[in-house]
């Protein structure tokens, strides 16, 4: 049986082995929001990720597909702040009012042994198709994101 005090390890009762004073681990904060940014240090430049998409030029190739990301202007910022190169919006009716009932869904996506539904879930689908968001509402907040008065 082996035993561990603060600078001795002792193996059985016949051998004793100096080891150094174990220090308590630092403690660190957890950040607020999950997310990484990759900078370049000082001395060298960071790298050129801009891309060109069917004459859409953006900062890299990171886009963030349809979904709660691209519901209203804030979170669309949120995520321009955050470094994306690109936001899909919510798919936007000509007529809002015709739109009902499009409380959001979302759907479980498992897997299990040979395609069973029964396995761990891998993913969630969110199954609401449209926003009830005006399109002049939508158009006034794409500008807003572009800077175009």
């Amino acid at each position: 049986m082996a035993t561990l005090g603060s600078s001795q390890l002792r193996v059985g009762r016949a051998s004793v082995t100096e080891v150094p004073a174990i220090k308590p681990a630092r403690r660190f904060s957890i950040p607020s929001r999950v997310g990484f940014r990759v900078q370049a240090s000082e001395s060298q430049q960071e790298p050129d990720l801009s891309v060109c998409v069917n004459g859409l030029k953006m900062p890299n190739p990171f886009v963030i597909g349809s979904g709660p990301p691209g519901t209203n202007y804030t979170v669309m910022k949120r995520a321009f702040d955050e470094g994306w190169g690109a936001v899909i919006a919510k798919t936007v009716s000509l007529d809002a009012s015709q739109v009902i009932n499009v409380t959001p869904r979302y759907a479980r996506l498992r897997a299990g042994v040979n395609g069973s539904a029964k396995g761990q879930i891998i993913g969630w689908e969110n199954i609401e198709l449209i926003s009830d968001r005006p399109l002049e509402t939508m158009l006034k907040e794409f500008k807003q994101l572009s800077g175009v008065s």
